[in-house]
């Protein structure tokens, strides 16, 4: 069995955020972003587009992975992937909870790989 953990961007940002002693509003002045987007961001309100995240790393001065590693590194091959997945959503009802974390889920992986063709 495959553990994937998973972290929101909004949370690696908080917390390199504060790390780094930064307020929402000195984050946004350096990367020229308004301090209440910022704050939406680390609350997972909105997600943050490939450009803006790349800004953001930048002012932070990491690299856009940082948002997107995991502890633990793990190998799984897309046919177990499509099988989770086809599994998953034969037993998930519309517009439940979990439907929707899991279209999040995709919608962080796929922003992901926008942000490394930037790079």
């Amino acid at each position: 069995m495959c553990l994937i953990q998973f972290k929101m961007i909004g949370e690696k940002l908080k917390k390199l955020r504060t790390a780094k002693g930064l307020s929402q509003t000195e984050l946004g002045k350096k990367a020229k972003i308004s301090y209440v987007q910022i704050g939406r961001y680390e609350n997972n309100v909105n997600m943050p587009s490939s450009k803006v995240l790349k800004k953001i790393a930048d002012a932070l001065e990491v690299d856009t992975d940082h948002f997107f590693d995991s502890e633990e590194e793990t190998a799984i091959d897309f046919k177990e992937v499509n099988r989770n997945y086809e599994k998953l959503t034969g037993m998930l009802e519309e517009n439940s909870e979990d439907l929707n974390f899991m279209n999040k889920f995709f919608e962080v992986l796929i922003l992901k790989q926008e942000v490394r063709k930037l790079v």
